[in-house]
């Protein structure tokens, strides 16, 4: 998936919660990272985006995550709603998914770039 790019000191906006932040929060861009991404569906019926390094494949003889395959939590620092070890259905697969860490709120953030758009102030004319 690939969304708006980015460069190195962009200034953006954020337009959904992610790693306690707020819509609407300005920050600046500081680096890059490329991803694959998984949609999960919860116990309690919600979706979570998650990286490779929070979930895993359940039969060790399969090395890549698709859609419609059950995998194991193993990391919850991102979304402690989840329990390491819960067992959850991937819905989606976006490979080549763009991750900007982005200065806001005085905190260093990792975000997707579909979460974020070019900031344009606004002017007030005379």
């Amino acid at each position: 998936m690939r969304s708006e790019q980015f460069r190195i000191a962009d200034r953006v906006i954020i337009i959904d919660n992610e790693e306690g932040t707020q819509p609407g929060e300005v920050g600046v861009i500081l680096s890059k990272w490329v991803e694959t991404l998984y949609a999960i569906r919860t116990k309690e019926g919600t979706f979570e985006w998650l990286n490779s390094a929070e979930l895993e494949e359940i039969d060790p003889e399969r090395h890549q995550v698709q859609a419609g395959d059950s995998v194991k939590i193993i990391s919850n620092k991102r979304h402690p709603l989840l329990n390491v070890g819960d067992i959850v259905k991937v819905i989606k697969v976006v490979e080549d998914a763009d991750y900007y860490e982005v200065f806001a709120n005085d905190e260093f953030h990792w975000i997707p770039g579909f979460k974020l758009a070019r900031y344009l102030p606004t002017t007030v004319s005379p």
